[in-house]
């Protein structure tokens, strides 16, 4: 049976953000137990990038549920000998969207949705995704709903649910950021003034106290930024890593996220090649939610790594989708270990 979706998210155990595997098991929760409630025909690929040697693989650290037939699960494992064939690999032990990549290359779905480990699907959009048939001529994104507080581990999967829908601290749309909560905002804002204190500018306040300092003229203010965000005004530019669904076929025809080095904004780029291409945006309207962890708040200007980024700025002056990759993209050419949970017979 050709699955109907194949879901790609990719990591390591490495504890990244804090309680990474409690995180990974309540998204893979998510899918396998929401696709064996609604018979979805899905593939979940989760690629794991340089394991450490030194911890258990994720296939043995996750519990998988007993039955999760019509889904399949396959991890594909890109060992350290072929990470320390990248450029910065002794600094950086991960690598997003190589490794994304490898789990699009390989999926066997009609349609793709890549995401992240630290995302629960609610019931409405895999519910949806089992009774509707979903165009070719699209890419889908979603609203995120952020969670600040832990989920306990010892609750059922239905409490589980609903407890993020009784702990929104914040959403993540297609305008950006909406705080839910008061608690949050003010957080926010003691976090945002801490970050933007400089020693220049506490000596400018204190300056200006005294008369000593004279107001610049805004005059030359580079209006770069506001016209960047005016050119992609009503693009779901945000968050684009969490979510992002359209056929295989697309995915192929643009050969995956662009393997250039960077491994920031590649989403970002994806969902405005897409947009230029000439597919329909369709914002689903269901939600998915985010477990907050560590560096995981966008602070950010969506595009801000692209504006230096060659095929960017090509793609953004000709108005034609901009292809980095050659043919053997996601290691095509390579074979990996693959282990497969539940396989069908």
């Amino acid at each position: 049976m050709i699955p109907k979706i194949s879901f790609v998210m990719a990591g390591r155990n490495d504890d990244f953000g804090g309680n990474f595997l409690n995180r990974l098991q309540l998204s893979v929760n998510s899918i396998l137990l929401l696709s064996k409630k609604y018979n979805l025909p899905a593939e979940l690929i989760l690629v794991e990038w340089n394991p450490p040697q030194d911890k258990p693989r994720l296939k043995d650290a996750i519990t998988w549920p007993k039955d999760i037939h019509p889904a399949i699960v396959r991890i594909i494992e890109v060992p350290h000998k072929i990470h320390t064939k990248f450029k910065n690999s002794e600094r950086i032990p991960f690598f997003e969207f190589f490794a994304k990549n490898v789990g699009l290359r390989r999926a066997n779905g009609e349609y793709v949705l890549v995401t992240n480990s630290d995302i629960i699907f609610s019931e409405g959009i895999i519910k949806y995704f089992s009774e509707n048939n979903l165009s070719q001529d699209v890419f889908c994104r979603i609203d995120r709903y952020d969670i600040r507080d832990a989920i306990p581990m010892n609750l059922s999967f239905e409490e589980q649910l609903k407890f993020c829908e009784n702990h929104i601290a914040y959403i993540q749309n297609m305008h950006g950021m909406i705080i839910t909560s008061k608690k949050e905002w003010i957080r926010l804002r003691i976090l945002d003034r801490i970050r933007n204190l400089t020693l220049k500018k506490v000596i400018n306040k204190i300056k200006r106290g005294l008369g000593m300092l004279i107001p610049e003229s805004n005059t030359n203010i580079n209006a770069t930024a506001s016209q960047s965000a005016n050119r992609f005004r009503g693009l779901f530019i945000h968050v684009g890593g969490d979510f992002m669904l359209m056929s295989k076929k697309n995915w192929e025809k643009f050969k995956g996220y662009p393997e250039v080095g960077i491994d920031r904004g590649l989403d970002c780029y994806m969902t405005i090649m897409s947009h230029i291409a000439g597919l329909l945006q369709v914002i689903l309207p269901y939600p998915i939610y985010h477990m907050e962890h560590d560096r995981s708040t966008q602070y950010l200007r969506p595009t801000i790594v692209l504006e230096n980024m060659p095929a960017f700025e090509k793609m953004i002056e000709t108005g034609k989708p901009v292809l980095t990759n050659p043919d053997n993209w996601g290691m095509a050419d390579m074979k990996f270990e693959e282990t497969v949970i539940n396989p069908h017979t």
